[in-house]
């Protein structure tokens, strides 16, 4: 399909939420809070009916597949979610699946309503055919034991230590679960109980990323309550990290209302500032919108992200985000919008009114099949043009009513732009069906450059094999897209740097699914001081939700930090080696510090209290001098070392300013310095020094040492 690339530079991100734009091209996410939908009957007591679905599927033209499918090995029972991991850090991808025998409750859709261990699919390279060929590690890399209504899974590093850990989902009151890798014997480890504060949730879905930008990794999980789908609901959890991998419940900070039949929790960049929000959907009418401050501080707010007008289990179970649209910020595909078993999309108007809002849904702009019992959504560049196209995994209920009976995997391609008819349906893309999809996982399992699919069932339609879809179309060949960066002042002062200054940069590639990213993102940070230059790249963690985090810290050059002009980039790449880098930032290092050394005989020192800010006062102070002495208080533009009268003199004489000033009776001066805004000060450097009158100096005066100040403020 054409790509166009419209007026989309990546957003600067600000708490006014300004769309100031630059121009780019296109990106990709890392990281893991696998969703599970649950499922759409007309009752939740509504007996299964166990048949052989006679839906004469027409074979799909052959031009038109894409996705060629093997049976995954492993148990055959209801699994409810997918993620890919490398669990045996040998370098390619495996596959981590949760189980559960139970819809709303235990055994209500199956005979046996006994908890399910999960299962952990290890890829040992590929067959002649180039399918991967898997092996089932659960026994030796799993914990022994571990059984769980388990819904779904979130793959992250919950201790810093480079390694990847588990948080699962568990429903039907079950205890919450992180499984951490351990480094020495290569297996996971059950610690929920010394890691994870004591949860009884029927938790639906999990999700991590660093919300509070310290730099590790949080968790949410949402709770559908104790009757599933019906009142009151349950609150959604907010677990904090602690930095090294303990977590803990911080209900006050995301202020959680109830929600009935809560399904997805999401971590994603809605409202353009860079952080990540949260958004809870489910079985109940309206989307909970949390909109994060930046300090992991969250508010409500309703009626922004749409939610269905359908009521009960009808209602929205899945809803997902990327920029579909190309301008820069995150659209959604939302199921059971208007009507069950159709679904919309609404575009985000943040790039267009510098306000987060959403379109009405549209199920119009899916031209064909829009009518299935669906489970899941994901995003994949599936014809490598440049935007993202639509998988779905559905489920083949009766009950839909669809006159199509093509109930496989799914996929739309994206004509853009967003309008009637622009996700077109492709007939016989995957070329297995009907199956019960309750999740899709994408990844590049074989390595050739494309994504494949992973599809797992359960709860309908049994027996319930999971399928591997190897992606037999074009390899990736697009570069990732920079949608947004944190926006950088005309000036940061030195406090700021204290454990380095973070720069977040919202990434997008060629996948979006859950907050799922195998980009790598590198910080490159240049800086000029007095033409002492350096350039340095250090690596961006994926923080959740398409979002990267890094940090300037810039080493001092000969003369310090203050004055010192600093430009950052972000620079992308893909696993296929397609990348992107950011237009440069620049700022300048604002702040006092001290410099040169005083008369030698003498105690006098200068000092500052504060750091000089437009619209604010700061004090200049000295100490060690003669008891109330005169003393000359030199500005200057510029350091110098002369040696003058027994001592040096600190400050460019070129256009000095000189001020007379008295020191007080203990030898000491706190002298106020009110910088008033509207005269341009902001990014204006000088140089300090004080000369005291001392007579038991053999020159009669003793010079201090001196400060170099850089006026912090936006101009």
């Amino acid at each position: 399909m054409a790509s166009y690339c419209p007026d989309s530079a990546p957003r600067l991100c600000t708490p006014a939420r300004r769309s100031d734009r630059l121009c780019l091209s296109r990106s990709l996410p890392r990281f893991r809070g696998s969703i599970l939908s649950l499922r759409v009957l007309p009752s939740a007591r509504l007996p299964v009916v166990i048949f052989s679905l006679s839906l004469a599927l027409a074979a799909p033209p052959a031009g038109a597949q894409q996705f060629v499918s093997r049976d995954l090995p492993g148990p055959v029972v209801w699994s409810e979610s997918a993620a890919a991991l490398d669990a045996d850090e040998d370098g390619d991808l495996d596959l981590f699946i949760v189980n559960a025998n139970g819809w709303s409750m235990p055994g209500d859709l199956q005979p046996d309503s006994q908890p399910l261990a999960p299962t952990l699919l290890r890829n040992d390279g590929n067959d002649l055919d180039g399918f991967p060929i898997w092996t089932d590690a659960s026994a030796a890399l799993l914990p022994a034991g571990l059984v769980l209504h388990g819904k779904s899974v979130a793959v992250f590093d919950a201790d810093g230590d480079g390694r990847q850990d588990l948080a699962i989902a568990v429903a039907f009151g079950g205890r919450q679960r992180l499984l951490r890798k351990d480094p020495l014997s290569g297996t996971f480890l059950d610690e929920s109980a010394t890691r994870l504060p004591t949860l009884v949730l029927n938790a639906m879905s999990v999700a991590a990323g660093d919300v509070d930008d310290d730099g590790d990794l949080d968790l949410v999980f949402s709770d559908a309550g104790a009757s599933s789908f019906g009142a009151p609901g349950g609150l959604a959890r907010l677990l904090l990290n602690d930095g090294a991998g303990h977590f803990i419940d911080a209900p006050e900070q995301l202020g959680a209302a109830l929600k009935i039949g809560a399904q997805n929790a999401k971590l994603i960049d809605l409202d353009g500032d860079c952080d990540l929000d949260l958004v809870v959907d489910g079985k109940s009418p309206t989307t909970q919108f949390y909109e994060n401050d930046g300090a992991g501080q969250f508010e409500l707010k309703l009626n922004v992200v749409p939610g269905s007008t359908q009521p009960g289990y009808a209602s929205t179970y899945e809803s997902d985000f990327c920029d579909l649209d190309g301008d820069g910020d995150f659209d959604a595909v939302i199921m059971n919008t208007a009507f069950q078993f159709v679904d919309s999309v609404t575009t985000n108007q943040l790039a267009q009114m510098g306000q987060l809002r959403f379109s009405l849904p549209d199920a119009a702009v899916f031209d064909d099949n829009n009518c299935h019992d669906e489970n899941d959504f994901a995003f994949l560049d599936a014809d490598d043009d440049g935007d993202l196209d639509l998988l779905v995994g559905a489920l083949p209920f009766p009950g839909s009513g669809c006159p199509n009976p093509d109930t496989s995997e799914k996929l739309f391609l994206n004509m853009g732009p967003v309008g009637t008819g622009s996700m077109s349906w492709v007939s016989g893309a995957f070329d297995a069906g009907p199956d019960a999809t309750l999740d899709l996982e994408l990844a590049d399992f074989d390595g050739d450059g494309a994504y494949d699919v992973v599809s797992v069932q359960g709860e309908y339609f049994p027996p319930f094999i999971n399928r591997y879809y190897r992606n037999t179309g074009p390899a990736d060949s697009q570069p990732p897209s920079v949608l947004a960066t944190s926006a950088t002042p005309a000036t940061v002062p030195l406090s700021a740097l204290a454990g380095g200054w973070p720069r977040r940069a919202v990434l997008q590639d060629s996948i979006m699914d859950d907050g799922v990213s195998y980009l790598q993102a590198d910080l490159v940070v240049s800086t000029d001081k007095g033409g002492e230059t350096s350039m340095t790249s250090s690596a961006m963690a994926h923080v959740g939700g398409s979002t990267f985090r890094g940090v300037v810290d810039p080493a001092p050059s000969s003369t310090g930090l203050v004055g010192m002009d600093v430009s950052w980039h972000v620079r992308a790449e893909d696993p296929a080696g397609n990348s992107v880098e950011s237009a440069a930032q620049t700022t300048r290092l604002c702040g006092v510090e001290a410099y040169g050394a005083p008369t030698p005989t003498s105690a006098v020192s200068f000092g500052a209290a504060g750091e000089p800010t437009v619209g604010d006062v700061f004090t200049l102070q000295v100490a060690g001098g003669p008891a109330g002495a005169g003393a000359v208080l030199l500005v200057g533009f510029g350091r110098v070392e002369i040696a003058k009268k027994g001592g040096l003199l600190l400050v460019d004489p070129a256009g000095l300013i000189l001020i007379d000033v008295t020191l007080d009776g203990g030898g000491g001066l706190a002298l106020p310095v009110n910088l008033p805004t509207g005269l341009g000060w902001a990014g204006l450097g000088l140089s300090a020094q004080v000369a005291v009158f001392d007579g038991a100096q053999s020159h009669g005066v003793s010079f201090s040492n001196a400060l170099e100040l850089v006026v912090c403020g936006e101009p």
